[in-house]
């Protein structure tokens, strides 16, 4: 992700200017992709929940961006969303994130295709050589509408994912997110 890093770092101000000039009252808040169980901060908020109150949020956001060397080649970004705001995550380590009258935007950004379902020890390879055995991407959408269910809010899932076509500046086809996307409606882009 080294390539798109740098473009994503240079690009929070605008995605910041636009929440602040639609006048919401925003919470932000930045997980990684993977569900490594050595890992402890796996599906957790990276840094503090960004908001209308926090004195930088631009230079915050963009401090709690990992580098482009961090993360797992195992990236199972649908079932993280679900864990971080499902319990017991949301009522202990994401504590406060989560607002039952508030809408929720998952954007996901990711340069591979989502591995859901596969274990911790599965690799980047094992996610296309074992596709058959990943969670199904309707399932994991029920568990990200479950987070929304009865409450006041709209679910939406937005993706920078890699394009349709292989091959494309060390970018894999992001189809299971992109199919995701299209269930529950937000807006895809190339990343």
């Amino acid at each position: 992700m080294a390539e798109e890093f740098s473009r994503l770092f240079s690009s929070v101000p605008d995605f910041m200017t636009e929440l602040e000039t639609a006048g919401v009252d925003f919470h932000v808040g930045l997980v990684t992709m993977d569900l490594d169980t050595d890992n402890i901060e796996s599906a957790t908020l990276v840094g503090p929940v960004i908001t209308n109150a926090t004195p930088d949020p631009t230079a915050e956001l963009q401090a709690q961006l990992p580098t482009a060397d961090d993360g797992s080649d195992n990236e199972q970004g649908l079932a993280v969303a679900a864990a971080a705001m499902l319990p017991p995550l949301v009522d202990t380590r994401n504590a406060g994130f989560l607002r039952s009258e508030a809408s929720l935007a998952i954007v996901m950004v990711s340069d591979e295709n989502d591995c859901s379902g596969l274990g911790e020890d599965a690799t980047g390879n094992d996610c296309y050589e074992h596709y058959a055995e990943l969670t199904p991407v309707v399932d994991l959408v029920d568990d990200l509408r479950a987070i929304k269910q009865g409450s006041a809010g709209v679910l939406t899932l937005s993706g920078l994912i890699g394009p349709d076509y292989p091959g494309c500046a060390d970018s894999v086809p992001g189809k299971r997110y992109a199919e995701a996307i299209g269930l529950v409606g937000g807006v895809r882009e190339s990343i």
